[in-house]
């Protein structure tokens, strides 16, 4: 992979992905990278990235041995570090659940130190699981229990210096911590037997909160919750203020022009719809757009201008898939099934990708598309004719292979009762249980399972066809994330395991095995616990490497087509 391509596809910030991260920072061919994109960045900020992310994960580590059931193991995850907060949307995750997003003065030592870099690394890991900022920072105020009066001041001194759009909450958090180090922790601080009864818990936390203190932290809650709010309604207000950079913007009469009369000129294969589903615009009727228009009132021209380049990159790709069908009529409908979300997806009767005016993490009515937005609508639509493809039977396993589609499952389910026969007894009987609800044997619901998954990764398979390496990267990491917290069940979450590795070898990630163990916590909860080894893991994902090759693109459907420029 081409890191400068995917690691500095905007200016507005740059990623550090997870196959450059390790226990001590960021790996060398990163930081060569690094110091010839930003050489004004690089020299004192490496070094200060680097001793912040050690710091985190030996912290991290101590608090996940100490306190299991309050924090998590250290991990690795794709780092998206923003250059430009007038232009990157507060509180976003580029590849939803899969990325943190800090600030490049977070480990700048002429805004921060040490102690407040690290814990920015802390709470983003509780931000991307909280959702919510209230919530992250009081989970995250045992944290202080353990730390020295020198490493509190070194944090309240960077908390009020540094510019993060969002600094009011960690001001607040700063001026909060002589009465945080006083609360109690189970196991942290423990309080003794003689004011155990007047203190009050916080479940979610592990906290046991001293009744004079009880007033202030229900009052920071609110309070962090208002400081987010206004974090986002000046980002949004400050966007709008922004110019487009596309002077045919300021020709038209208002910016709602500038988009309807794109789509009323192209006409392209697309329907634009509202958040509930109304359609505003269709291809049958281009120069219809009065109910678009008013649906588009009052945009600024920076977020018209993001619009059309969000509808001409589902145009582009649409009519790249369809001038490589040699039958583009023997198409099916998706039908009343199809997803109905993610932003862009198919109609249910007519051979149409679908936008809606509700994307995920962004208000395209209000704002621009923050980086790496646009890769993944790129990547969205091919991903959708690809289910449309295995529909018609263009994808699948050709008859030919079929005996050898039998032979592959067999093997996956050799490896999980291999796997479950070196398991401990628990795990094994809890696997059983699992197996037993759905009347089959283990390694044959482990094997449907992944083979309900094979439309998805057929449709990827034939994705990379059409898309921008930078998509495809963008797209496989936005997928791969940690199940642990929303699934228990044990066969389940091997199996998801094994198809999210396959996906991480099509996009030719590097070393997809330690990607998909050091950030996803599987390491972690499987094998450091010695619940499976790593010997049992990989033999599963091999042989499902292998009941994945066996599935096919028909190239009696398909012309031949040239990958698309992101």
């Amino acid at each position: 992979m081409d890191l400068r391509r995917f690691s500095f596809a905007h200016r507005e910030l740059f990623v550090i992905p997870v196959e450059h991260l390790g226990e001590h920072g960021m790996s060398p061919a990163f930081a060569a990278v690094l110091r010839q994109q930003l050489p004004a960045l690089a020299d004192a900020w490496i070094p200060a990235f680097d001793r912040a992310y050690a710091t985190y994960w030996q912290r991290a580590a101590s608090l996940y041995a100490r306190a299991p059931e309050s924090w998590f193991p250290p991990r690795l995850q794709n780092l998206a570090i923003v250059l430009d907060p007038a232009r990157v949307r507060p509180y976003y995750q580029p590849f939803h659940r899969a990325s943190w997003m800090l600030y490049a003065t977070d480990f700048d030592p002429e805004h921060a130190n040490l102690e407040y870099a690290t814990f920015q690394l802390l709470h983003a890991e509780r931000l991307s699981t909280a959702r919510d900022i209230a919530m992250a920072i009081i989970c995250g105020m045992s944290y202080w229990l353990d730390r020295t009066d020198a490493e509190i001041e070194a944090f309240q001194d960077a908390a009020r210096r540094n510019p993060r759009p969002d600094r009011a909450a960690f001001v607040r958090l700063a001026d909060a911590l002589p009465w945080v180090r006083a609360l109690y922790h189970d196991p942290l601080r423990l309080p003794g037997p003689d004011v155990a009864p007047s203190l009050r818990r916080v479940k979610e936390a592990s906290l046991f909160v001293p009744h004079d203190i009880q007033p202030r932290l229900f009052a920071l809650v609110p309070a962090l919750r208002a400081d987010a709010q206004q974090v986002m309604d000046d980002y949004l207000e400050h966007g709008a203020a922004i110019p487009p950079t596309n002077p045919a913007v300021a020709m038209v009469a208002t910016p709602a022009d500038f988009v309807c009369e794109w789509l009323a000129r192209t006409g392209p294969a697309l329907q634009v719809v509202d958040a509930h589903g109304t359609p505003l615009w269709d291809p049958d009727a281009p120069a219809e757009t009065t109910a678009l228009r008013e649906a588009l009132d009052g945009m600024s021209g920076r977020a018209a201008q993001s619009l059309q380049a969000d509808l001409a990159v589902v145009a582009d790709r649409t009519a790249a898939y369809f001038a490589s069908l040699r039958h583009p009529e023997r198409l099916p409908s998706a039908g009343d099934g199809v997803e109905q979300d993610g932003g862009v997806y198919l109609h249910a009767t007519r051979p149409l990708i679908v936008y809606c005016l509700e994307q995920p993490g962004l208000d395209p009515l209000r704002e621009a598309a923050p980086p790496y937005h646009r890769l993944l609508v790129g990547a969205r639509t091919i991903h959708e004719w690809g289910h449309l493809s295995e529909d018609a039977g263009w994808l699948g396993v050709p008859p030919e292979l079929q005996a050898r589609h039998r032979e592959a499952q067999a093997e996956v389910v050799a490896a999980i009762d291999a796997l479950l026969a070196a398991a401990p007894e628990a795990f094994a009987a809890a696997a059983h249980e699992e197996a037993h609800a759905a009347d089959r044997s283990p390694g044959r619901l482990v094997c449907d399972i992944i083979m309900g998954r094979m439309p998805d990764f057929t449709s990827n398979r034939l994705a990379a066809r059409y898309l921008g390496p930078e998509e495809l990267q963008a797209y496989v990491r936005a997928n791969v994330y940690t199940h642990f917290g929303e699934e228990a069940r044990p066969l389940h979450l091997l199996a998801r395991s094994a198809y999210e590795l396959q996906y991480l070898v099509l996009a030719s990630i590097d070393d997809p095995a330690r990607y998909l163990l050091r950030s996803t916590w599987l390491h972690d909860f499987f094998v450091e616990t010695g619940l499976v080894s790593l010997e049992h893991l990989r033999a599963l994902w091999d042989a499902t490497g292998q009941l994945c090759d066996v599935y096919r693109v028909d190239e009696s459907a398909f012309v031949p087509a040239a990958p698309a420029e992101a």
